[in-house]
Formats: structure tokens, C-alpha cells, sequence
């Protein structure tokens, strides 16, 4: 982003009108560094800390909406582990925003990558959330808008069906 012709420095929680020093979207230019180092780290640590509460708020409700065996999962590994309401399937999300949902094979590795998401920018607990709802509840919608990705798992299985295959000659 710039102000002007020159780069912008940060940006603010919301929009203040009334600030000569603010453009349309919150972003300060950078005559704001006149206010000093400190107002600039004021603002961007009040950022951290209203993303963090968010943060925890979105993982207490995840934790609340988990069974038994899946918060003992969440706990111990940052994943959780769902079935697919249709096929059956089984599918682990991790704990990250996108590029996290991974469809498993029978011994429980993950053999393909999903991504899908909500539309709108949500905190990585009500990601997780959401996803575990679509995927329990109606996962042939869930699959038809979902990104297939090739997983790093998906990719050494294959090294190893190579190997396996084409390795004796």
C-alpha cells in the first residue's frame, strides 16, 4: 500500500474520519513516524493483542465443539481427526487457516490435500470449526468447493511407490 507516492508504515484497527493523517483504508503515511516509535509500537502491539483474544476466544469455542477423542487429539497434536458425512471418509484439520484439511487412508496417513475455507477472515480456531461442521455435516458441498493440493505425505508416498516399482532395475 502507499500514501501518495510514498510507502505507507502501518495500519490502524478501524477508521477515523477526523484524522488528517489517516487515507479511506486506516493507513498512516509516513509522516506519522513524527508521533515516534513508541505511538507506532502502541499501535501495532493494541493489533496483536485484539487478534490474540480473538484467537483465544475462537479456540475455547473449537475446544467446546470437539468429542472427547477429538479434544484429546487437538491437545496432543494441534489436529483433530473428523468423518465425512457421506462417504465415510476420514479427514485430519490442523491447526492453521488454510491448506490444512487432509483426507486420511485406512492406516490413518494422510493421502491428499483439501483446501476450503469461509469466505470472510476468521480467527484459525473458528477455521477449524467450521470446517469440522462442514465436513461432518455435509461433505459433498464441503468437496465440491474444496482446492485439492498435493500434501508433502501424498508426494513421499509417491517417491515411495516409485522406488518400490522402478527400483530393482
Amino acid at each position: 500500500m502507499s500514501f501518495g507516492n510514498r510507502p505507507a508504515i502501518f495500519a490502524t484497527i478501524g477508521f477515523d474520519d477526523g484524522r488528517a493523517d489517516v487515507n479511506a483504508i486506516g493507513v498512516h503515511p509516513p509522516h506519522a513516524l513524527q508521533a515516534g516509535p513508541a505511538a507506532c509500537f502502541e499501535a501495532l502491539a493494541a493489533l496483536g493483542v485484539a487478534e490474540s483474544k480473538s484467537e483465544a476466544k475462537a479456540k475455547a469455542l473449537l475446544k467446546e465443539w470437539l468429542s472427547p477423542e477429538q479434544l484429546a487429539q487437538y491437545e496432543r497434536n494441534r489436529w483433530f481427526e473428523v468423518v465425512g458425512s457421506e462417504t465415510g471418509k476420514r479427514y485430519r484439520i490442523q491447526e492453521r487457516q488454510q491448506q490444512n484439511v487432509y483426507e486420511l487412508d485406512a492406516e490413518g496417513r494422510p493421502i491428499r490435500g483439501w483446501c476450503f475455507m469461509p469466505k470472510r477472515r476468521l480467527a484459525t480456531g473458528d477455521v477449524m470449526l467450521a470446517q469440522k461442521i462442514a465436513l461432518e455435516t455435509d461433505e459433498k458441498r464441503a468437496m465440491k468447493v474444496a482446492l485439492r493440493f498435493w500434501s508433502e505425505s501424498g508426494l513421499s508416498r509417491f517417491v515411495r511407490w516409485v522406488a518400490a516399482t522402478w527400483g530393482g532395475l
